[in-house]
């Protein structure tokens, strides 16, 4: 009987909290207050304490000063002014949104612990989407060696979006623990700690990503930093890999009247400084930056920083730094460097830097495609660009979020590097181009297979067959899907937006069509496709509408696939997958077929 009641207590409490609930905190509002639109409350920790899978905690505009005593918890050395440690779960994010059309400001100038750094947002929970606002004037208090932070992340399946991290003295945003943690969209600026060690600010970096082992699948897209004082994006110390893709670091190492500060690179991939071999990871791992863009950094666009591997650098874009691409690699001793070993490079572009390229060893690494100029052979000079403006740069976002339209080292058309696939601005149609302000193609996505196809990002899926095995890898260059049996590859990926593709780049086979299903399958079949799959069929041209995905858990997007029936294996015909989009447009190109 006890049992009995405890299980219909039980259900009714999971009932009660079936329905999202929205919670509202401002500026106005108070803690004791219930957090109805009416009567708001007061902070985020609040809100924390009636939030459940599911809820969405609006929070409305205005410039939000935070006391001292508003510290909600110590954790570690940290003094954490908001401390996130409540999850959600798949498919019922905890959202902690900007109410529509509002910008909430968190200003923590006047939290100044002794002994303590600070962190303004600490987060231990997972399944959380934080989203639209901004954090300033987060402060340094410790002499000796220290940092703050404006967001630290230990949760996983988190989302950090449109967040403005600016004008303090912490790291934009910092993750050391948790996995599959998207952060798009955000900027970090004008960040420079003047009070520690030697005021020049060499540990404040707008993105920092040192994940320990077993913390994978972390990504940036989207983002900026420019004038922090020490790097752009800095993954030193990490023990599993990072993507960046589609950011922009920019003056970085530099304050504002470009007085010389921290190490300042754009990108720094990777390094363990002087740890000795047996504190460094095994395997290391290889970071992949794509489609990003350096400028003016004081050190470094893209640098290596004494990795013991190589990494992946993909259509990037270097203009002005004292090196644009420095590739610099060490060994097992410690003080031992040397010129970068086991990189790939391809379809970069470099100009304007006082040097272009240092410490590669291009007989060990992989290049291709790639420009560097001005200089002998194929270089690169001012008439190749449409702009060479940097103050588009911080031009505002799009309306969604998204980084601004530029034309900012957008190839011309009559530059004989057009079409070449080079650089952070290559895809965008030629049409785009016809007026130089017209919008350019944005890509979403790439891979180019020539490594082995990584489990986090494509997902195979073999469909069990006596003595008709199916297999699924890639081989010079190419996606071989070998079919003896059924198998579909699926991409593991956020793709929100409107989706548009051309039926003529893609192979005709095994197509279906089926609508309401928010995400795309190219080749083959599933017998019970699971939820919110999209098949797009050889005859569909029109546009399904992705912008209700968001960011929801549902990322699997269904791209290859095959009947037993049709030829094996298939391959793509040039290497890799493309995905572009135009504003309001998800354009996917996708180059392979039968």
């Amino acid at each position: 009987m006890q049992k009995a009641a405890l299980l219909i207590i039980g259900l009714l409490l999971r009932c009660a909290h079936a329905s999202p609930n929205v919670i509202y905190v401002a500026v106005e509002g108070h803690d004791k207050n219930p957090g109805t639109e009416a009567q708001p409350l007061a902070t985020i920790q609040r809100a924390q304490d009636k939030a459940h899978p599911g809820d969405t905690v609006y929070i409305r505009g205005g410039v939000y000063h935070i006391a001292r005593d508003q510290i909600a918890q110590h954790e570690r050395n940290y003094a954490c002014i908001t401390f996130l440690d409540k999850s959600g779960r798949s498919g019922r994010y905890i959202n902690y949104w900007a109410y529509p059309g509002e910008t909430p400001v968190f200003d923590c100038s006047a939290v100044k612990p002794d002994g303590y750094r600070v962190a303004a947002f600490y987060v231990t929970g997972s399944w959380l989407h934080l989203k639209g606002f901004e954090v300033t004037g987060v402060q340094v208090t410790i002499k000796t060696h220290t940092q703050s932070e404006c967001f630290e992340n230990h949760g996983s399946h988190n989302i950090y979006e449109r967040l403005s991290m600016h004008d303090g003295m912490a790291i934009g945003f910092y993750l050391l623990q948790g996995s599959d943690n998207l952060v798009l969209n955000c900027d970090a600026y004008r960040n420079f700690d003047y009070f520690s060690e030697n005021g020049r600010g060499g540990n404040t970096d707008g993105f920092g990503c040192h994940p320990d082992a077993g913390s994978t699948g972390n990504a940036f897209r989207g983002c900026r930093s420019w004038f922090n004082s020490d790097d752009g994006y800095d993954c030193i110390n990490a023990h599993e890999s990072t993507v960046f893709d589609h950011c922009w670091a920019f003056y970085n190492g530099y304050t504002p009247e470009f007085t010389s500060e921290g190490d300042g690179n754009g990108f720094k991939a990777g390094g363990y400084a002087r740890r000795p071999i047996d504190q460094v990871p095994s395997p290391v791992p290889q970071n992949t930056v794509e489609f990003c863009v350096a400028v003016r950094n004081k050190a470094s666009g893209f640098y290596s920083n004494h990795h013991l591997n190589g990494n992946f650098w993909y259509n990037n874009s270097a203009y002005r730094n004292y090196v644009d691409y420095n590739m610099l690699n060490r060994l097992a001793d410690p003080y031992s460097d040397v010129p970068g070993y086991k990189h790939v490079l391809r379809n970069n572009l470099g100009f304007g830097g006082e040097h272009e390229v240092a410490n590669l060893d291009t007989s060990q690494c992989v290049l291709s495609g790639n420009f560097f100029g001005p200089g002998p052979g194929p270089g690169v000079s001012d008439s190749d660009f449409i702009s060479l403006d940097e103050t588009q740069l911080t031009a505002p976002r799009q309306p969604d979020g998204s980084l601004p339209v530029i034309t900012f080292l957008h190839l011309r058309p009559t530059s004989r590097l057009f079409g070449k696939d080079v650089g952070a601005f290559a895809g965008a149609p030629a049409a785009a181009f016809s007026s130089f302000s017209a919008p350019f193609a944005h890509l979403v996505f790439s891979d180019d297979f020539t490594r082995p196809l990584d489990p986090r990002t494509w997902v195979p899926e073999i469909e069990a067959r006596p003595g008709a095995d199916s297999k699924v890898y890639t081989r010079s260059g190419a996606l071989i899907l070998d079919t003896r049996g059924g198998v579909t590859v699926w991409l593991n990926r956020l793709l929100t937006g409107s989706l548009q593709r051309s039926p003529s780049l893609l192979c005709r086979n095994g197509w279906q069509h089926q609508q309401n299903h928010p995400v795309s399958k190219i080749f083959g079949r599933r017998t019970h496709p699971p939820r919110r799959i999209h098949r797009f069929g050889a005859s569909f041209t029109g546009e399904q509408d992705l912008s209700h995905l968001d960011h929801r858990p549902w990322r699997l997007h269904k791209l290859f696939g095959r009947r037993q029936s049709l030829f094996h294996p298939c391959r793509s015909r040039s290497a890799g997958i493309r995905l572009f989009r135009l504003p309001l447009h998800v354009v996917p190109r996708w180059r392979f077929g039968c």
